[in-house]
């Protein structure tokens, strides 16, 4: 169920940082192992989302709170 929602949520966060641009070239696939699994379309999308990988992590971090981390890092597949 978490990991369902981490991948919503995280999509989420994209839609509102890059707009409706980044929905066609970037969505989040899967959660495993606490490494969240993105394919990107695009090579410059996954370029802008690794670049801000840290800031997004946190994000998605603080809206899962626990005792643990919820996602360590991301994974790109282009």
């Amino acid at each position: 169920m978490t990991a369902a929602l981490v991948c919503e949520e995280f999509d989420k966060l994209l839609l509102g940082e890059w707009g409706e641009k980044i929905r066609v070239n970037a969505k989040a696939l899967y959660l495993k192992d606490k490494v969240l699994t993105v394919a990107c379309l695009s090579p410059v999308a996954a370029q802008e989302i690794k670049i801000k990988e840290v800031e997004l992590l946190e994000r998605i971090n603080l809206r899962f709170p626990g005792q643990e981390k919820t996602i360590e890092r991301l994974r790109m597949l282009i």
